[in-house]
């Protein structure tokens, strides 16, 4: 069984359900609260920020015009005009 169906039977057998609801939804925002103390006081690990700064460094971050697959240049995902050159508006659309 879920803990969260185990909340759900033991809520909604000891309290009235006009309060059984609200403790429920005041017990599912823990998760978010849990987030915020996690993102907020847990640092980066030494390997991640090295990674990146190297990454950065790079200039992955920065923007890429193109991406390479096999031997083939494509244009980046942002630049719709050079990925989708042809399309409704193209000169011999019928």
């Amino acid at each position: 069984m879920g803990v969260a169906t185990i909340l759900y039977a033991v809520s909604f057998t000891h309290l009235p359900q006009e309060t059984a609801w609200r403790a429920l939804f005041m017990v599912g925002i823990l998760p978010a609260l849990f987030v915020f103390f996690v993102r907020r006081y847990v640092e980066e690990p030494p390997i991640y920020l090295e990674t990146r700064s190297k990454l950065e460094a790079v200039g992955v971050f920065a923007g890429i015009a193109y991406a390479t697959i096999g031997d083939r240049r494509l244009p980046a995902a942002g630049n719709k005009r050079q990925s989708f050159s042809g399309g409704i508006n193209a000169k011999n659309s019928v």
